[in-house]
């Protein structure tokens, strides 16, 4: 999380909250510490309402770490069925979503399967592909 005013504002909500020993802003996170993250993580929680591809839903599938993103039309492309989709404006929807994450079996498989899609080889593959048809 960034310096920026937002940044600040999350930051001071959680102050006010009495949260700083549940939530850590960090910044300049190395790839590999950025995968230990991830790995460790109960999952990756993503509201966005405005998105052009979003590479962390992917990075945290590719640690195995489940998915909850918002129902937008850019996550069904990217993610298909490899996420949990959450109306972006239903505070109580991400609420139930992140408390019941683990008693969705069926969630956390089509999960663990879709990880498979952006594996290193499947990536260079596809991004080889895009390269030569762009000639």
């Amino acid at each position: 999380c960034g310096r920026t005013d937002y940044a600040m504002s999350l930051q001071q909500m959680v102050v006010d909250l009495k949260l700083t020993d549940k939530v850590t802003f960090l910044h300049e996170v190395s790839f590999n510490e950025l995968k230990v993250l991830y790995s460790k993580a109960y999952a990756l929680v993503y509201p966005s309402i405005d998105e052009g591809f979003g590479i962390p839903p992917i990075e945290a599938m590719a640690s195995n770490t489940p998915v909850i993103v918002s129902d937008i039309p850019v996550f069904h492309e990217v993610l298909t069925n490899g996420a949990l989709y959450v109306n972006p404006d239903d505070e109580k929807s991400w609420q139930s979503a992140i408390e019941n994450i683990e008693q969705l079996p069926d969630a956390i498989s089509r999960f663990n399967n879709y990880v498979a899609r952006y594996d290193f080889d499947n990536m260079k593959q596809m991004v080889g592909n895009w390269l030569a048809e762009s000639k």
